[in-house]
């Protein structure tokens, strides 16, 4: 239908806000109080623009006064200073006028990053409603007994849950505390209103939502693969040492995986086999039920199996090659990986220390003095740093094989074609 220009506008009352209101190009101007002088004088106002409007070209822009009549709208008009000047003359707050001044309130305020938050949102939604329903009763008329009305109308027509009313209602009672700090109503308003308690869990016609239900461990499984394969010889000795010795995996067992077979079908085959692969909270629960608790890790195709004391099918099938690295330790690639006790045995007989602790197995470390003692007999032991500074320790073991390295990394610590590392690591694994 197209748009009468010849039609003026038209006084009209808003009844959200009682604000008297006209349309002038497709924009509303809020022109004050419905019938109010102001109002009328205004509404002349606006009739003079249209008339301008009108006897001028039609697809002329709108002239700087029609702009000027927007912005002078009801956030200008309706503000809490106002209202308090209306209280003092006698003339009481609607709620319409308390929810427009609250409402702006709560623009600027729940305000992150320069957005508007969802806070804002869910207050204007909630005092939407309520402004609809009571928005022409006076705020000091508004108690406890029309709010559990307004909710019950919430359980019915919106069919919201029973949290969600009740964080609703909180907000609104959050709107009469703010009136109460601007002097916008009598304290005892509030405090009726907050009289009324929530809705209870299973003494109300709310729907109850659904609770968070803990994931399956399948599920944590599936979307968590078990992790089992190092990627170096270092990593494989600190995850031993520093996460399974250290919680109790003392009992394993070794083995190499075949040439010509597949390691990641062993793998899904040994864990599959024992159980390996299960939740923290399932570990839990066979801890509890004195059930062993299984680890596994592999390094190309060498692999070990770790587990705690308990009862466990693993247990009997391996009873033959099982060892306890408390008594035994485990060898790899030259590290002797072990847990032993540590210090003085506590005061009145309590149970002793223990810790993790890798060194260099037996036959590694004959293999370097051998090595040593080699270039010992070939070399000379020559001060090459100046005939006043005596050789040093470390200077004597750059001398003879070169500067030190981050770790021991020696394929076969037999021949030349082994780096030392930390001259500390030269200590002897005892018997």
């Amino acid at each position: 239908m197209p748009h009468l220009r010849h039609q003026p506008p038209k006084y009209r009352l808003h009844k959200g806000s009682g604000q008297a209101i006209a349309s002038l190009n497709g924009r509303r101007v809020y022109l004050g109080k419905h019938g109010s002088d102001e109002s009328q004088r205004r509404y002349r106002e606006l009739l003079q623009e249209w008339e301008r409007q009108r006897c001028s070209d039609t697809d002329a822009e709108p002239l700087p006064p029609a702009s000027d009549l927007a912005e002078a709208s009801l956030a200008e008009v309706v503000t809490p200073k106002a209202l308090r000047a209306k209280l003092r003359e006698g003339v009481p707050v609607t709620l319409d006028e308390l929810i427009f001044v609250y409402r702006r309130h709560a623009t600027a305020y729940y305000v992150k990053n320069g957005q508007v938050t969802r806070e804002a949102e869910m207050v204007a939604e909630v005092t939407g409603l309520l402004g609809r329903k009571h928005g022409d009763e006076y705020v000091d008329d508004f108690g406890p007994v029309k709010l559990d009305d307004f909710r019950d109308d919430l359980i019915t027509d919106k069919d919201w849950s029973r949290k969600y009313i009740n964080k609703q209602l909180t907000r609104l009672v959050a709107m009469f505390k703010w009136a109460v700090a601007k002097e916008l109503c009598h304290p005892e308003v509030h405090a009726r209103l907050a009289a009324l308690g929530g809705l209870k869990k299973g003494r109300t016609a709310a729907r109850e939502t659904p609770g968070v239900t803990l994931v399956e461990d399948a599920r944590v499984i599936a979307t968590l693969p078990y992790r089992c394969v190092a990627t170096s010889p270092e990593g494989l000795v600190q995850q031993v040492a520093v996460s399974y010795l250290r919680h109790g995996y003392w009992f394993y067992v070794t083995g190499r995986i075949k040439p010509g077979k597949d390691p990641e079908t062993i793998d899904r085959k040994l864990i599959a086999k024992y159980g390996i692969d299960i939740s923290e909270r399932e570990r839990s629960r066979r801890k509890r039920r004195g059930v062993a608790n299984l680890q596994y890790i592999r390094y190309q195709n060498w692999f070990v199996i770790l587990a705690t004391e308990g009862h466990h099918p693993f247990k009997q099938q391996e009873r033959g090659q099982i060892r306890d690295v408390r008594r035994v330790s485990i060898k790899f690639e030259g590290y002797s990986i072990s847990y032993r006790r540590c210090g003085q045995t506590p005061v009145g007989g309590g149970p002793p220390k223990w810790r993790s602790c890798v060194r260099i197995d037996n036959e590694t470390y004959r293999d370097l003095k051998a090595f040593f003692l080699n270039r010992a007999c070939h070399r000379s032991a020559e001060n090459p740093y100046g005939p006043k500074t005596p050789p040093t320790r470390n200077a004597l073991i750059c001398r003879l094989c070169g500067p030190p390295g981050p770790a021991i990394s020696v394929e076969n610590p037999g021949r030349d074609s082994g780096r030392l590392g930390a001259p500390s690591m030269l200590r002897k694994e005892s018997a």
